[in-house]
């Protein structure tokens, strides 16, 4: 049995001399865990792995979700599998499976004052926007959020939310434009077509838009902003499934948990039904959606899934 080496010996040249015994990843994290997790934990993964042969890029719809839990199943935290195959990682948190891929693994919690900002803003950095960060590192995201850091740390990323006042009715028209129907852009980019609805502008920025059949409004659903008691109130139609709850959420740095999904004959009529229920938290109009929040109660809850299963049944 060998020795355990000591502190610091892994160095990036000593791990590339290990990783050049092996001709696969797997075949040396199996042999020699330890060196392969020094070179993942110092991002030199790639490098040690050069010489090795590198299978073929995935075709499109290629990471289905029980491929990608198949192979999230090789690793014990997110963090490794995100550095190991990124492709994958990167598939599970936007279609929104990353919890159910990664309920094997090991939540591992941070000692005290581990969060400082610069592990942070090196944290922050792997990631493009401010959901993906919540998302991928939700520790991290809460201490920055905790210490008043998220402005530095997010410095870098990209914005969805559009400035107050952004959307006029020519922003409107002009972004309506990369659509040819009215469900895609509502499913789409959901916040400049509802301005265009609450503004009396959807005919004038939809008038280039083809009226395909089976496109309506026909499912009613209810979603749960995980760990509050907001919840969001909507219309979408079956042919676009849960993209239109992923995108909201997405834009609106939110955890859903859907309530229920249900196909209804008149979704608006009882989605009006719903949106009486509980109390308007009056969220700002930068919000995705702001207007179809509430906080409900168990017993307001209660009284929402009874109406739209009723309607439900009776469709």
């Amino acid at each position: 049995m060998s020795k355990r080496k000591p502190r610091g010996y892994w160095t990036l040249e000593r791990c590339m001399e290990d990783a050049a015994q092996y001709s696969g990843r797997r075949k040396w994290k199996v042999a020699n865990q330890t060196a392969y997790h020094a070179a993942l934990k110092n991002g030199w993964l790639d490098r040690c792995c050069a010489h090795m042969n590198t299978p073929a890029k995935k075709p499109a719809g290629y990471w289905t979700l029980e491929r990608l839990m198949e192979d999230a199943a090789n690793y014990t935290q997110r963090s490794e599998w995100k550095k190991a195959n990124s492709s994958a990682y990167s598939t599970a948190l936007r279609n929104g499976w990353l919890d159910r891929c990664c309920a094997h693994m090991i939540a591992t919690s941070k000692p005290d004052g581990h969060w400082t900002l610069e592990r942070l803003m090196e944290d922050a950095a792997l990631y493009p926007t401010r959901s993906d960060w919540k998302f991928g590192s939700y520790g991290a995201y809460q201490a920055a959020l905790r210490k008043g850091f998220m402005d530095q740390c997010c410095a870098h990323m990209t914005s969805r939310h559009k400035p107050h006042g952004y959307w006029t009715l020519e922003t409107c028209i002009e972004d309506a434009a990369k659509y040819s129907t009215r469900s895609e852009w509502d499913c789409k980019s959901r916040f400049a077509y509802k301005k265009a609805m609450y503004n009396g502008w959807l005919d004038q920025c939809c008038a280039h838009m083809e009226r395909a059949g089976g496109t309506a409004n026909d499912v009613v659903y209810i979603w749960r902003d995980a760990g509050s008691d907001l919840h969001k109130i909507g219309v979408t139609s079956e042919r676009i499934g849960e993209d239109r709850i992923r995108l909201c959420s997405r834009d609106n740095d939110m955890d859903p948990r859907i309530v229920f999904m249900l196909k209804v004959d008149d979704a608006r009529a009882v989605e009006s039904q719903l949106l009486e229920l509980g109390a308007d938290p009056k969220l700002d109009s930068s919000i995705d959606g702001y207007t179809e929040f509430r906080k409900l109660t168990d017993a307001e809850l209660g009284k929402a899934v009874s109406i739209a299963y009723e309607a439900a049944l009776a469709a």
